[in-house]
C-alpha cells in the first residue's frame, strides 16, 4: 500500500514539474518551473563550466518570456 502512495505521488509530481515548464509568467504553474524546477536544474549542473551555462540558460529563458 505505501508503496502504491510513492509511485501515484511520484507521478502526479512528475506531471506537474513537466508541465509546468512551458508556463509563462501570470499561468499557475509558473511559479513551479521557477522555484522548484530551475532550482533543482541548477543543482545538477556540476562544475564552473555548467553552473555557467545554466546562468545563460535562465538569462535566454527570462527574455523569451519577456518578449512574449
Amino acid at each position: 500500500m505505501i508503496a502504491l502512495i510513492v509511485v501515484v505521488i511520484v507521478a502526479l509530481g512528475g506531471g506537474t514539474s513537466f508541465a509546468a515548464e512551458s508556463a509563462a509568467p501570470g499561468d499557475a504553474l509558473y511559479g513551479v518551473k521557477t522555484t522548484v524546477n530551475e532550482n533543482v536544474r541548477g543543482a545538477l549542473a556540476v562544475g564552473a563550466q555548467a553552473d555557467a551555462d545554466w546562468h545563460v540558460q535562465l538569462a535566454e529563458r527570462r527574455l523569451a518570456e519577456a518578449e512574449k
